[in-house]
């Protein structure tokens, strides 16, 4: 599986993060780490694949509770975006 740099960032965050909180093991976190450099590890992979799918639900909920939130800030940005591609 091939990641982008900012997919690797943020993988490599939540790796440092679950160790430093100690939610994943040594072990674990080294596994993610080498699957990271480029070695075949499954569980490393395991791992940072449930790590991607839960970053992706968590903002997906959050974007949306925003735009319940903030909806009436839309139109304005909107507007700002098309008056910034004119310039």
């Amino acid at each position: 599986m091939r990641l982008t740099k900012f997919e690797e960032t943020v993988t490599r965050a939540n790796a440092k993060y679950f160790y430093a909180e100690k939610f994943i093991t040594k072990k674990q976190y080294y596994s993610v780490m080498k699957w990271l450099e480029g070695k075949d590890d499954k569980e490393g992979e395991a791992l940072a694949t449930k790590w991607m799918k839960a970053n992706f639900m968590y903002a997906k909920e959050i974007g949306l509770v925003t735009m319940k939130r903030f909806w009436f800030i839309a139109p304005i940005v909107f507007m700002g975006l098309k008056l910034i591609r004119r310039t």
